[in-house]
């Protein structure tokens, strides 16, 4: 069992870890069965049939309201789900009318398709993709190359999601790769990107060929590339100037306070030694289940100076390394400190092999779309909470360092086995998938 969208024949769940309920009861196995026992009288509060349903209890199910909000989620398949229940459940959802505008296009103009069509397969609908390296880029495409849009409403829906990445005939990866909910409904409305490297975001806006794009909803999943000079503040410009995007970025991102972020980039703020910010991709391969589970995330970072430590590096021959450029988490940062930096995007991808000492499972390059740009940046910035929220933790960690340097440099700790305990067993990590709600 795991985090994420939980599609069932009563609507659409998002299952959430509740770390509060684990810290008070623990899963044991009595007379067959699986139970769920308080830890401070012994009783059984909870009976299951099987381990997973009884870990069920440790997991919090909410109804979904915002479809915008969970659509980089993981997404579940209940058995015998059809394509019908998955349009009934999410029609009915806010944020529908955008999705549909911004990433289905094949979804529109089908409700001839709505009503019961007769002689349907038994055969469940399987939404499935593979990976190949083309050019020195990674591209996935759907295994199923037939129109998904044309087919029954009352089909079974199913994921298979088993992957195999190769270039020309050499297989480099085969395991698995999750589904986010908007993959599963690209996979059924979605087009397929246009020509890569058409559109570039500038300090003007989103520029093509034909020149400036007018509604950048219509191509955020085609491939962008950034303008010579552009600046954090002029993504935060162009997002601003868009009301239906900037509704779209701030709830796909969970970037709730997107307005506060605007704002605090046009205050004065204090200098900082960031030379520039960096979107970039981490890929790595989990050594867990039979083949081993791939994940791909975005990632947006600060540019400085090297670390104090990396002038000591030594390579395998003890032959010092030079110290390079360091990398910094920017989540806590102001904006103003921010916006005037250069925003630079690097789509090499390294993916290392989990537990193989750093062995390399593949090299290539991945493109990114405009709404990977935009999600990389707004998640990243509000993972801690709007400016408010940022700034109270900037304080607590200044109490927290005065009183370390109170006590000598040491500080009470908790111990990692309680820390354990308390933390699910399978977490979500594919994309950079966090927790908030």
């Amino acid at each position: 069992m795991r985090e994420g969208v939980v599609l069932a024949k009563t609507g659409i769940f998002l299952r959430r870890w509740n770390s509060e309920r684990r810290g008070v009861h623990d899963q044991a196995e009595r007379d067959g069965k699986h139970v769920i026992v308080d830890e401070s009288s012994g009783g059984i509060v909870f009976e299951a049939a099987t381990e997973e349903d009884a870990e069920s209890f440790f997991y919090d199910c909410q109804p979904v309201d915002d479809l915008l909000l969970v659509l980089r989620e993981d997404v579940e398949i209940e058995h015998g789900v059809t394509l019908r229940q998955l349009r009934d459940a999410i029609e009915n959802l806010e944020g529908f009318a955008t999705v549909a505008e911004a990433f289905l296009p094949l979804y529109g103009g089908q409700e001839q398709q709505h009503e019961k069509t007769s002689g349907v397969s038994a055969e469940a609908l399987v939404v499935a993709r593979e990976g190949a390296i083309v050019d020195g880029k990674l591209i996935f495409t759907p295994k199923d190359s037939r129109d998904m849009s044309g087919r029954a409403w009352d089909l079974p829906l199913a994921l298979d999601e088993s992957v195999t990445i190769s270039n020309q005939e050499t297989v480099l990866f085969h395991g698995t790769f999750r589904f986010s909910l908007l993959d599963v409904l690209l996979a059924l409305f979605g087009s397929r990107s246009k020509d890569p490297g058409l559109y570039v975001l500038t300090r003007e806006g989103l520029l093509t060929s034909g020149g400036t794009v007018e509604n950048p909803l219509d191509h955020l999943l085609d491939h962008c590339r950034l303008g010579e000079d552009f600046r954090l503040g002029d993504l935060f410009r162009f997002v601003q100037h868009n009301r239906v995007l900037k509704g779209l970025v701030s709830r796909y991102s969970l970037c709730r306070d997107i307005d506060a972020f605007h704002a605090q980039a046009a205050e004065p703020s204090k200098p900082t030694e960031l030379v520039s910010l960096k979107i970039a991709r981490m890929c790595e391969v989990h050594d867990d289940g039979p083949d081993g589970s791939l994940a791909i995330h975005c990632t947006f970072e600060g540019i400085g100076p090297p670390y104090a430590i990396g002038s000591s590096q030594v390579d395998d021959s003890n032959v010092p390394v030079p110290a390079t450029v360091g990398e910094y988490a920017i989540g806590c940062a102001s904006m103003g400190a921010l916006a005037d930096l250069p925003v630079l995007l690097d789509e090499q991808v390294t993916a290392y092999e989990s537990g193989a000492q750093g062995r390399t499972a593949f090299r290539c390059r991945s493109p990114f779309s405009l709404l990977e740009i935009l999600d990389a940046v707004y998640r990243e910035i509000s993972f801690y909470g709007g400016p408010n929220q940022i700034q109270e933790m900037r304080d607590m960690s200044e109490r927290v360092a005065r009183r370390i340097d109170g006590r000598n440099g040491t500080e009470e700790t908790i111990p990692l086995e309680d820390v354990l305990k308390n933390w699910p067993r399978t977490r979500n990590v594919k994309k950079g998938a966090d927790t908030r709600e």
